[in-house]
Parts: structure tokens; C-alpha cells; sequence
């Protein structure tokens, strides 16, 4: 017997969604973490989040790619930050309200 859980549903994640074709098109990407830079959403204790990343070349590169692709990339866009999320980030983003 199995139990059937697709009924069941989840606190509503937060999602800083992509937007726009590069990080300067986007209002959500940011390429540092700085105190002058305003923060873009908070979210609550617990509450589940959505943070959609761009690659490290901030490229439109996929599985389909060819070598000429990657060869025409242009390496003077902005870039958007890569990586793991700062410890300190993910506190002030759980102790928001």
C-alpha cells in the first residue's frame, strides 16, 4: 500500500525570479555584496526561497553549444555573483521579516 501525498501542500516559497537576457537587464542580479546595495526580497523564519542564478559568463551557453559559441563569448559583461551563498547572507536572509 502506498500513501498518496500529491493533495499535500507546502508553506508558498519566496522566488527572486531571472529576468532579462544578461544581469544588467535583470533588477534582481547584483555582482557584489555591499550595504549600499538594497536588498530585493526577505523572507521569513523557515519560510522556503527561490533565488534563479545565472552561469559565471552571465552566457545564454546550454547542453546544445557549440565550440564557436563558447569562442564568441563576450567576457566584458557584468558579472553576477557565482557560488555558494555567504553564511552571513543566508542569517540576515533567515532573520528577516
Amino acid at each position: 500500500m502506498s500513501a498518496d501525498t500529491s493533495d499535500v501542500k507546502g508553506p508558498t516559497p519566496l522566488i527572486v525570479a531571472k529576468s532579462g537576457k544578461h544581469c544588467k537587464d535583470d533588477p534582481n542580479c547584483f555582482n557584489r555584496i555591499h550595504h549600499a546595495i538594497k536588498p530585493v526580497a526577505h523572507v521569513k523564519p523557515g519560510q522556503p526561497f527561490v533565488l534563479e542564478t545565472r552561469d559565471g559568463l552571465d552566457s545564454d551557453l546550454d547542453f546544445n553549444s557549440t565550440r564557436q559559441d563558447v569562442a564568441a563569448i563576450n567576457l566584458n559583461l557584468c558579472h553576477p555573483l557565482t557560488g555558494r551563498l555567504p553564511r552571513r547572507l543566508i542569517v540576515s536572509i533567515n532573520r528577516s521579516v
